[in-house]
C-alpha cells in the first residue's frame, strides 16, 4: 500500500510534466484510482479477509460495484482525451462521485459492523492525511490552533517530500518523511483527543 501512495505521487508530479503521464501513469486502472478509497481496499485480499466476508458477500458486493467500476473506466477513457486542465477537473469529479456510488454500494453488499471496521481501515491508510478532514476535525474536537498547527506540519512534509523527489525520493524515504508527519501529528492532540 505505501508503495501504491508513492506511486500515485509520482504520478501526479509526472502529471504536471507531461500530457502522456495523463494516459499512462494517472489512469492505469481503477485499482490506483480508487486506491485510498473503500472500493479499492476492497480489492486486497487481506481487507476481505480482515472484514471475514465469505464467498456469498463477496459475490454480492463485487456484483454492486461492477457496474459502477464500469462506468469508472468508460468516463476514464472520455477524459484522457481531453486537454489536461480539463481532464485534471473532470478526473476529480468524476472520482468523487464514483466514490460516492461506491460507498452507497459498498454499505448495502456489508454489514453494519463490517462497514464500520472498513471505515477504521480506510482512516488508517490515510495516516497523517486523516487530520485534514473535516469530519475527522470536528469528531476530535481540534481548535483552530490545533488545526493551523497540522496545516503546517503537513505542509513541511509537502515541502520535505519535494525536495527529497528532486534528490531521487525513495518509498522508504518517504515513509520516513509520512511516519514522522504523523508523530508530530498526533503530538498536537490533547490526551482525550488521542
Amino acid at each position: 500500500m505505501k508503495t501504491r501512495i508513492m506511486g500515485v505521487f509520482l504520478a501526479a508530479v509526472w502529471l504536471l510534466v507531461s500530457r502522456d503521464a495523463l494516459s499512462q501513469v494517472f489512469f492505469p486502472s481503477y485499482q490506483t484510482a480508487f486506491f485510498q478509497d473503500a472500493a479499492g481496499l476492497l480489492q486486497n485480499k487481506q481487507v476481505r479477509q480482515e472484514l471475514k466476508l465469505d464467498q456469498d458477500e463477496s459475490a454480492r458486493l463485487d456484483a454492486a460495484l461492477r457496474p459502477i467500476i464500469d462506468n469508472y473506466e468508460k468516463q476514464v477513457a472520455i477524459i484522457q482525451k481531453l486537454p489536461v486542465k480539463d481532464a485534471r477537473e473532470a478526473y476529480s469529479t468524476l472520482r468523487m462521485a464514483t466514490m460516492h456510488e461506491s460507498h452507497k454500494a459498498i454499505e448495502i453488499a456489508l454489514r453494519p459492523q463490517q462497514m464500520k471496521h472498513l471505515e477504521q481501515i480506510a482512516l488508517q491508510q490515510l495516516g497523517p492525511k486523516a487530520f485534514e478532514d473535516a469530519k475527522i476535525q470536528k469528531r476530535l474536537g481540534l481548535t483552530e490552533e490545533q488545526k493551523k498547527r497540522l496545516q503546517g506540519i503537513a505542509e513541511e512534509a509537502k515541502e520535505e517530500k519535494t525536495r527529497a523527489l528532486k534528490k531521487g525520493l525513495t518509498s522508504q524515504r518517504s515513509e520516513e518523511i509520512s511516519q514522522r508527519q504523523l508523530e508530530r501529528s498526533v503530538s498536537t492532540l490533547t490526551s482525550v483527543q488521542q
